[in-house]
């Protein structure tokens, strides 16, 4: 093991010895070590490979610049730093900059004894012991603007352990995992599962760890593959029970030709044939421009998923909360804790504004936009993903896009047929792509529709092409949206009706039938519901034979 040390600029090496001599007294192990006096000469001496850096923040007498350090946590990934740091930075911003590059093994001159420094050369202190040591709180952690990834020094450390523990007992490799998995969201265990390598994630999908199954299923339904997976077995199931069956029928086997092209029915529910998962569940996004009608969108899908039976629920994470006063204005009887169920839901507790017998609002009234960034998104998804079939989420531009990243398996955009309004809006989802969500998983709804030389396809080509005389013929602004496009029409009575609804608080109010039924589409493309009644056939449940 190779010490780079910076403390001071005396040439006499009296601590470096010292420290040498009591990790041997404590470990039964040496070390090399050189020392520098100078940043600049730490820099050039980094180059000759070392394992740790023992560097003192007031080296120069001035405090280590944070470019400094940043860039030094940049170059050098895998190298640990142990940080000597004043006790003045106990309460200020520096401390905090420190923490989030990453650096976790920092000691306090007023805690600098060779047991703390040998302490720290021979185990990393853990992100979670550091929050501890260093006094951060999770509020000040969410403050960062990459705090939702894991940056590339934690990762490298962590996969250094990991691989450390690979040849020791199942029993300390997962107690590393678990431990790494407490100092993490459940975001920020997603994005491990993707840098992970391929030895340590198949220790771990041969592991009973429930958790790391939990988020590699979770992974697994976002990139599209649990679900094509599934069907498949089950497919390959139904077609070996159909063969089974017509093999056996009458005392009669193996009367099954090997060209038989068989019909496979994965699920017969009353009087409709469908494909549905026992565990399907869907966690929607929409998002729209202003006075577009999203949150009007969002209560009619949530009212008609919740006549047909659906466990739905609603989080309203606008900085406006217009579905609660849509649904709740003037009642006296919501309590201080339903209105600010949102936050309870990340602590894991249940507040919801019930708006009807399947049908639960949560919102935060008052929270401050500053507030709501810091909202524990998947936190309060994971409190209340298992008691519901659908949970739709009321998003605005600024929400953070890793929650659509990681957090929703499609989003719906919402625009009416001005196409003025495309403009921010298509930037919006420019942002989006590039910040790693999938297009795919984007779809369009445009409300609001009536006959007019602009169409729902005009729409739609403002997002696939650029947009006459104000964007260029460039590949970043024809975004591969999904073509299939979702219209809500503009009824003049229709829309009465919901304004008086929403001043005498009537949920019950009825919408025109064709905007019905163009709800119900969406519905179907979010969680299959009941259409309309066919007769049921046996004969659709045999195989045709060639």
């Amino acid at each position: 093991m190779k010490i780079l040390f910076g403390l001071n600029q005396s040439a006499n090496n009296d601590i470096e010895e010292q420290i040498k001599k009591a990790y041997y007294e404590m470990t039964e192990k040496t070390f090399e070590y050189k020392s520098e006096y100078y940043f600049g000469g730490i820099w050039e001496e980094l180059k000759n490979e070392y394992n740790i850096l023992i560097l003192k923040e007031d080296l120069e007498d001035n405090s280590i610049p944070k470019s400094d350090l940043d860039e030094l946590t940049d170059v050098y990934k895998d190298l640990k730093i142990i940080y000597i740091v004043n006790d003045a930075h106990k309460n200020d911003d520096y401390i905090k900059y420190v923490f989030n590059l990453g650096i976790y093994n920092v000691l306090y001159k007023s805690d600098l004894t060779l047991r703390n420094i040998v302490e720290l050369i021979e185990k990393n202190r853990s992100k979670k012991d550091a929050k501890i040591y260093m006094d951060i709180t999770e509020v000040e952690i969410l403050d960062s603007e990459n705090a939702n990834i894991v940056k590339d020094r934690e990762l490298q450390t962590i996969i250094i352990n990991l691989t450390n523990d690979l040849n020791t007992s199942e029993e300390v490799f997962l107690n590393s995992y678990v431990e790494i998995q407490d100092q993490y969201n459940d975001q920020q265990n997603l994005y491990l599962l993707t840098k992970l390598p391929k030895e340590i994630m198949e220790k771990l999908l041969n592991s009973d760890n429930e958790y790391f199954h939990m988020h590699y299923k979770r992974y697994k339904i976002l990139n599209g593959e649990y679900e094509k997976e599934d069907d498949e077995n089950k497919k390959s199931n139904t077609n070996r029970n159909i063969k089974t069956f017509f093999s056996t029928k009458d005392g009669e086997k193996n009367k099954v030709k090997t060209n038989t092209v068989t019909k496979t029915i994965t699920k017969i529910e009353k009087e409709y044939i469908r494909d549905l998962p026992k565990d399907y569940k869907k966690i929607v996004g929409f998002v729209g421009n202003r006075k577009v009608g999203t949150t009007t969108i969002i209560d009619l899908i949530a009212k008609t998923l919740a006549k047909e039976g659906k466990k739905v629920s609603v989080l309203d994470i606008t900085n406006n909360q217009t579905l609660f006063y849509i649904k709740c204005w003037g009642d006296e009887s919501i309590t201080d804790y339903q209105k600010n169920s949102l936050r309870f839901l990340e602590e894991g507790e249940n507040h919801s504004i019930k708006i009807d017998e399947n049908y639960n609002l949560y919102t935060m009234v008052g929270n401050s936009k500053k507030e709501q960034y810091k909202f524990d998104f998947y936190n309060a998804i994971e409190t209340i993903r298992y008691d519901n079939d659908v949970i739709l989420i009321d998003l605005n531009f600024k929400s953070n896009y890793q929650w659509l990243k990681y957090g929703v398996s499609d989003l719906y955009v919402v625009n009416d047929l001005n196409v003025i309004n495309m403009i921010e809006t298509k930037d919006y989802i420019k942002t989006l792509v590039k910040s790693g969500v999938n297009e795919k998983k984007i779809k369009l709804i445009v409300n609001k529709y009536i006959n007019s030389k602009v169409n729902e396809k005009d729409i739609l080509a403002t997002l696939t092409d650029p947009i006459l005389d104000l964007e260029n013929d460039d590949s970043n602004n024809k975004l591969s949206i999904n073509a299939n496009i979702f219209k809500v029409d503009f009824e003049v009575d229709n829309y009465i009706k919901l304004l008086n609804s929403y001043l005498i608080m009537d949920n019950e109010v009825k919408i025109d039938s064709k905007i019905v039924e163009q709800i119900k589409v969406i519905c179907n493309e979010i969680h299959h519901i009941s259409e309309s009644k066919k007769k049921f056939n046996i004969k659709k449940l045999i195989p045709f034979v060639k």
